[in-house]
């Protein structure tokens, strides 16, 4: 099997650990130093992935705005991955909860695409 861990891997696998240890503020500073334009065009999942870490560890700390960005790049990058992610899921459910304004009908529309809500 081919695997490669070079500095972007590494990164994101130390925001995915900051998350596994409740530290969110650990993992959006990490996160904040990834430049996904480094993963080869085809790693279109871990991108994807990277995008649904990050929106979790933004709603952890309340920053729902950076958070909700997050999550509709995921819907653009990766549509399915929020009907099948728990984690995706949970975050965009928490979002629509806790959205106002012009952000409610955006994120609305993603979760019913995603089948969060009907």
């Amino acid at each position: 099997m081919w695997s490669a861990f070079g500095p972007t891997n590494v990164a994101i696998h130390t925001l995915t650990a900051a998350l596994a240890l409740d530290d969110p503020t650990e993992a959006v500073g990490v996160g904040g130093q990834i430049d996904t334009r480094l993963l080869p065009a085809p790693l279109v999942g871990r991108r994807a992935r990277l995008h649904v870490d990050l929106a979790d560890g933004h709603a952890r700390l309340g920053e729902d705005a950076v958070a909700a960005v997050h999550i509709l790049d995921v819907a653009r990058r990766a549509s399915q991955l929020l009907r099948v992610d728990p984690t995706a899921r949970a975050v965009l459910a928490t979002l629509l909860g806790r959205a106002r304004g012009s952000t409610v009908s955006v994120l609305r529309s993603v979760a019913e695409q995603a089948g969060v809500v009907t």
